[in-house]
């Protein structure tokens, strides 16, 4: 499978970044990028390995899984041949209310291509 991150997804990279580089240092944001990346490469030939947020599942959403990466929740969709990585947020972090803001972004276009 191919593996594809919404624009949502990097602005979260981008954001996680800033906060690692800037409360600890570069070696530690290189570490937790290569475990991201480590992760997420397993989805290609492994994409049911995540299971459905225990917060959507709840709702009767089964259609994105999650993955646990460090301190992270990855949050993902598959469609067709293609694993869409659409949410990475701190586990510390109010999931439901992060999926609310997501959900009301102005769409970028890219999230369904």
């Amino acid at each position: 499978m191919k593996i594809r991150y919404t624009a949502g997804a990097r602005s979260d990279l981008l954001q996680l970044r800033r906060y690692v580089i800037g409360r600890f240092d570069a070696a530690d944001w290189s570490r937790s990028l290569a475990e991201l990346r480590d992760r997420v490469a397993l989805l290609a030939d492994q994409p049911r390995l995540g299971s459905v947020p225990l917060e959507l599942e709840e709702l009767g959403i089964d259609r994105y899984l999650e993955l646990a990466v460090g301190r992270n929740r990855l949050l993902y969709e598959l469609r067709d041949d293609t694993v869409f990585v659409l949410l990475v947020v701190d586990h510390r972090r109010d999931f439901r209310a992060v999926l609310a803001r997501r959900l009301l972004e102005p769409p970028t276009g890219d999230a369904r291509a």
